[in-house]
């Protein structure tokens, strides 16, 4: 392809001109200076230019694009002047990456991705991801400021959207001070979005998938927002069997995220790894994450055997909360809590709180609702309290509400939770010998079939029973925990929310009139469990609480 000598020229002397706009145009010329009056018509002449801090680069809406943008910036950008990548018009443009990267940003900050469709041509032929933005420079190099906006992504073989630093010196380099919004990332391969490290995006061999334990000093990146992005159908490479794909949104490596109001479905199908699974919403090896008002459901796992979770805390993560989110319908664990052999960090101080899980674990062989699972290192400092959980007979057997399988110490406190169980279905099943597990004013019910509840190798047919014979559910020398109908209103049952903004208006999971849940939560002070439960209602001067994710029929945060 040409480029004409003003072209050349412009190229040449960048560095002298204040920021421009470039347009591209199905009806352009590629010779053209790339003004809106003489636009562009292909990506080649884009891939040509030295940006520079402030420069827009602008495609014309309705149109497709054939091509892989490689964004070349000269100078550092930053968040008062970024290079911007969009579209321009009514509506957006679209990128067609076919086999490879729809848009590469490398080794620089300051930039903003928005208003594109990506397309690439899917599994097997495609090998790149929507948008790749990538650090692989030496050191520990954090680059900052990082927008990925409106953006929908499909078709791509790693993810619809990778960040993350690729370095091979040992170092850490990576981004901070980046968010993802309002994305739509759907059938791609490993991914929907992935923010991570170098063995996070490797499904190549080419390098060392991953740390010895507790090798990491720091983390890759550092202050992540994941916000009102959709993941679904990224349904894995069968071919794969080393380790997981068919992810719906994963953080890994980063230290401080948070993931808030995002939905992951019907990810991970074709995933056919024996060890590792998919999962809708997880993180790993990083550290003050936050997954916040989500819904993850019928995620998948291909051989059932791992994972096909909704929700996952996984190895060596540190200091992180899953609060007030749903899961549901999911061929694995509601929600996992997870450490391995060969994880980077710790796994410690984590919570789960405020929650629902109802009808998951649907085809996985050691299934539950919620499960502690490590190979080797302990699961440390855990704190599980005022979810709501409810298991119903699955075609692979009668999961259990909880579920604890570790051949190492699990130290876990559960409190203030409701598990319910029909048709035979285990209340918990422990397989540790317990000795870190602390359960305490919990409230169990068996909706049909006998009451079972198996723990290190005895199984008990009441909570007294249970009680008497382990010392569980018992605070200060008394005897808690109940056992009785909690009265709920109607179970979801497959009750599907997807708009996110509405998971606090759900009829179901409520306490009704006369419960005898309603002001029987233990106190938990002086641990700080928030201002409001999963409905949205505060819990601050709200008197004793009930048991379970409605803790409350106060008022929502905000009108008071």
């Amino acid at each position: 392809m040409r480029i004409c000598s003003f072209v050349a020229a412009l190229l040449l002397f960048a560095g002298t001109c204040s920021a421009a706009d470039y347009y591209v145009s199905a009806q352009g010329d590629d010779d053209a200076p790339g003004s809106k009056a003489r636009p562009w018509k292909s990506i080649a002449p884009v891939n040509q230019l030295a940006a520079r801090p402030g420069d827009r680069i602008l495609f014309e809406a309705g149109a497709i694009f054939v091509g892989n943008v490689v964004l070349n910036v000269q100078a550092p950008s930053s968040a008062t002047k970024p290079v911007i990548v969009s579209s321009y018009g009514n509506g957006r443009a679209t990128i067609d990456g076919g086999t490879g990267t729809a848009i590469l940003v490398q080794n620089t900050g300051g930039v903003i991705v928005e208003n594109l469709t990506l397309r690439g041509q899917g599994r097997p032929a495609n090998t790149g991801s929507g948008v790749r933005v990538i650090n692989t420079l030496a050191g520990n190099v954090k680059l900052s400021f990082i927008r990925i906006r409106r953006v929908d992504a499909a078709g791509f073989g790693r993810a619809g959207i990778f960040v993350g630093g690729l370095n091979t010196d040992g170092q850490q380099s990576g981004f901070e001070d980046v968010r993802i919004e309002n994305c739509e990332v759907h059938d791609n391969t490993f991914y929907g979005i992935l923010v991570g490290g170098p063995w996070d995006d490797d499904h190549t061999d080419t390098v060392t998938n991953g740390p010895q334990e507790g090798s990491r000093p720091g983390y890759t990146n550092k202050n992540v927002y994941i916000g009102n992005c959709r993941a679904w159908r990224n349904e894995g490479d069968p071919t794969y069997k080393r380790n997981h794909s068919g992810n719906g949104i994963v953080v890994a490596d980063t230290d401080g995220a948070i993931i808030e109001r995002c939905t992951a479905w019907e990810n991970g199908r074709l995933c056919l790894s024996p060890g590792g699974g998919p999962g809708g919403i997880w993180a790993a090896g990083s550290n003050r994450v936050t997954i916040q008002h989500c819904e993850s459901f019928r995620n998948h796992t291909g051989l059932n055997t791992a994972d096909g979770d909704g929700f996952d805390l996984d190895g060596g993560e540190t200091n992180s909360v899953v609060q007030y989110n749903y899961s549901h319908d999911n061929d694995g664990f509601g929600f996992l809590l997870c450490n391995y052999k060969d994880a980077p960090h710790e796994w410690r101080n984590n919570v789960l709180r405020f929650n629902i899980s109802d009808n998951d674990g649907r085809d996985l062989k050691a299934n539950a609702a919620i499960c502690f699972w490590t190979d080797e290192p302990e699961l440390a400092d855990i704190e599980v309290y005022h979810n709501t959980v409810l298991v119903d007979p699955a075609a692979n057997g009668n999961l259990p509400a909880v579920l604890c399988v570790s051949g190492k110490a699990v130290r876990a406190r559960l409190c203030n939770n409701i598990f319910m169980a029909t048709s035979g279905c285990p209340l918990l099943d422990n397989r540790t010998d317990a000795s870190g597990l602390r359960f305490q004013g919990n409230a169990y019910w068996t909706e049909a079939g006998p009451v079972r509840l198996l723990w290190a190798g005895q199984e008990f047919a009441s909570l007294d029973a249970w009680r008497n014979s382990t010392g569980q559910e018992i605070l200060a020398g008394k005897p808690v925990g109940l056992f009785v109908d909690p009265l709920l209103t109607v179970y979801g049952r497959g009750m599907t929310v997807s708009d996110v903004l509405r998971l606090p208006m759900l009829p179901a999971y409520h306490l009704r009139p006369g419960s005898p849940l309603i002001g029987k939560a233990e106190d938990l002070s002086p641990l700080n469990i928030g201002k409001q439960d999963f409905f949205g209602n505060s819990l601050v001067g709200s008197g004793p609480l009930n048991i379970g994710a409605c803790a409350t029929t106060g008022t929502p945060p905000g009108k008071q």
